[in-house]
């Protein structure tokens, strides 16, 4: 996963994958590839913020890990 605040915030509130999944309507396959690839739109992101982690701060949040390669 490449959004380590997060996910962290996700286990800190109990919210989980699927819940993101239905807020934004996608697929629970398709929420792992966004977290994957970094691909979520504006939109997705302000929504997840807005309705789940009003109290954070979206730049954190969305904050990317680089991938690493081995």
């Amino acid at each position: 996963m490449t959004y380590p605040n997060l996910i962290a915030e996700m286990a800190r509130i109990k919210v989980n994958k699927p819940q993101i999944a239905a807020l934004i309507k996608v697929s629970l396959s398709s929420l792992y590839h966004k977290l994957d690839s970094r691909s979520f739109t504006w939109d997705e992101c302000t929504l997840i913020h807005d309705v789940f982690f009003p109290n954070t701060e979206l730049n954190y949040l969305f904050a990317k890990e680089e991938k690493t390669t081995s």
